[in-house]
């Protein structure tokens, strides 16, 4: 077990996420970080928990993701009736992690993650197909998700198709968490807000070692 200030009856085990082909480079060394309590297994962290794993975790790779649901997307400012989709929150290094490519554009980065930084997003090559009908100059334009505009900065390779829980449409940053979810309050050490963690476990590493 890992001391990383949550209680000492818990601590991190690695699930495998990979019961599909996934369109991610070793696709078996793709985990979830799970808590093991005495009961079972949760999947999921606090924020100020997560952050804790992350930075202590200096072998093994991890990163944070927060799934939204029912997200009002548009590509105009006060469109009328938006339709609604889901989308994914990640920290800056989530692709880096999972090794991921973009088709054209870039994915997202640490600098994408960091307070202040313009709200960028990256959208799934399918979602580009059918909501922004294959256009490539849709990088560097904005799209309005729960009305604030972001801007698109790279579409993922066709292939692409997470870790985790499906294909999630676009991926913003977690530093966006105020500006998706409408000024409700900031991410820090003292939120409640649940999120989850993946891991990569590096070549040459048991998962019993990683963990």
């Amino acid at each position: 077990a890992v001391a990383i200030g949550v209680a000492t009856s818990v601590f991190p085990v690695l699930n495998a996420v990979a019961f599909r082909p996934l369109g991610v480079p070793s696709p078996h060394a793709v985990m979830r970080v799970s808590q093991k309590f005495d009961n079972g297994l949760a999947n999921g962290w606090r924020f100020g928990e997560a952050l804790g794993l992350r930075e202590q975790s200096w072998r093994v790779p991890l990163e944070i993701w927060y799934d939204l649901s029912r997200v009002e997307f548009a590509t105009t400012a006060g469109a009328d009736h938006p339709p609604r989709i889901n989308g994914r929150l990640v920290g800056g290094s989530y692709f880096d992690l999972l090794q991921g490519r973009a088709s054209f554009g870039r994915l997202l980065a640490a600098a994408d993650d960091r307070p202040g930084a313009p709200p960028a997003v990256v959208l799934s090559y399918q979602f580009w197909e059918r909501y922004l009908a294959s256009d490539r100059s849709a990088i560097g334009r904005s799209i309005w998700l729960n009305g604030a505009p972001f801007t698109v900065v790279g579409v993922t390779d066709r292939t692409f198709s997470d870790a985790v829980d499906g294909r999630p449409p676009l991926w913003a940053p977690i530093a966006a968490w105020r500006t998706i979810m409408n000024g409700s309050p900031p991410l820090d050490r003292a939120s409640r807000t649940i999120v989850s963690v993946v891991a990569r476990v590096p070549d040459g590493m048991t998962r019993a070692q990683a963990e």
